[in-house]
């Protein structure tokens, strides 16, 4: 269960979970120790797992036909990270999710997933305003990549994910912003 604290006070800011809910998320969250670069999900395998980060960083990104990485989502604590299309319709993967530093995990299955939906209405609650707020940092993510200007980009990034500030590598990082690395690493001076 201590693995489980983290999840369970996160899931408490939402709302009310009863003590039976508190045992069955921590019978259904199965906890995972990853080292940096851990392919967690493959591309084109079968999405059936919802991540939590309990320390570290993972992301969900694609490769393009030219070889390079978009990064479409880290995560970090207190986050969760999927290919939400794919886990919800059960469809293949079209990303890849790794462990960006060595991290611990929980992850649920999407049949565990359901079986929390259909059995605790507070849960359901719960996710409903756990997944706006999954939305709303995708749009930060979607107003950060549509900023042309590098330097309104930087700020905007700075501010809006603090988080990932000097904490993952230029690569990922670039990634993430949709720059090249030579970019981010000719503007991370105005940081």
């Amino acid at each position: 269960m201590m693995t489980h604290e983290k999840l369970i006070k996160l899931l408490k800011n939402y709302g009310e979970i009863s003590r039976e809910d508190e045992i069955s998320i921590a019978d259904k969250f199965i906890f995972q120790k990853t080292k940096k670069k851990e392919i967690l999900a493959g591309q084109n395998c079968s999405c059936n797992k919802l991540f939590f980060v309990v320390e570290g960083f993972i992301r969900a990104y694609s490769i393009n036909d030219k070889g390079n990485e978009a990064t479409r989502m880290i995560a970090w604590e207190g986050n969760f990270l999927t290919d939400i299309v794919g886990f919800r319709d059960q469809n293949i993967n079209q990303e890849i999710i790794e462990s960006v530093t060595d991290s611990l995990l929980l992850f649920i299955t999407k049949n565990n997933f359901d079986l929390l939906l259909n059995s605790s209405e507070n849960f359901k609650k719960i996710y409903i305003k756990v997944l706006e707020e999954y939305s709303n940092i995708h749009m930060k993510k979607l107003q950060l990549i549509n900023i042309v200007d590098i330097s309104l980009k930087m700020k905007y990034f700075k501010e809006h994910f603090p988080h990932l500030v000097f904490k993952l590598n230029d690569k990922i990082l670039a990634s993430f912003l949709s720059i090249s690395r030579e970019t981010l690493v000719r503007y991370k001076k105005i940081w």
